[in-house]
């Protein structure tokens, strides 16, 4: 990857050359980067996402919690909301039943990443322009760091619909 800015490497890339042990928080930080961006603008992506993580540490440090850093809050935050169980369709005899099934922790993480920028998106269209993404972006991440909001919602909402299919847990064959 190569950005023309000094300041704009991945931030998995500044762990390393800070000798940071886990980069599992960099790491979703950068695939937030990759999937916040539009018509390969990384580096406005990428500025999007630092000031959404500032906000997110000021934020923080006002509310005098645990987490001492932006990348720690991400990480508590899709620790938060990814959800630990999906529903597929399968199709048996003209019927189609949906099926609840365990998901990898990479797709566990993907969803909850999407989720919380389809949240951030619809939260600043919502605002009709008086909000921009990154004071979106971090609003989200706070609720979802508290188990609140949209986020956190969507997932109980799709661990209750598992819970009401479990059975046609019979059905499934993976």
């Amino acid at each position: 990857m190569v950005l023309k800015e000094k300041n704009n490497l991945p931030f998995s890339f500044i762990a390393r050359s800070l000798g940071r042990k886990d980069l599992k928080g960099f790491q979703l930080a950068d695939k937030l980067v990759n999937l916040t961006m539009y018509s390969g603008k990384k580096a406005k992506a990428f500025k999007i996402v630092t000031q959404a993580l500032t906000k997110v540490k000021s934020t923080l440090k006002q509310k005098k919690t645990s987490l001492n850093s932006g990348i720690s809050g991400l990480h508590q935050a899709v620790l938060n909301v990814q959800p630990y169980i999906e529903l597929r369709k399968v199709r048996v005899h003209r019927t189609v039943h949906q099926v609840p099934s365990s998901i990898t922790e990479r797709r566990q993480e993907g969803l909850a990443l999407r989720w919380i920028i389809e949240a951030a998106r619809s939260q600043r269209k919502s605002s009709r322009g008086k909000l921009d993404f990154s004071a979106a972006l971090a609003r989200v991440i706070v609720d979802a760091i508290n188990k609140e909001g949209p986020v956190r919602q969507k997932r109980d909402s799709l661990h209750k619909a598992a819970e009401a299919n479990r059975s046609s847990a019979h059905l499934r064959w993976w």
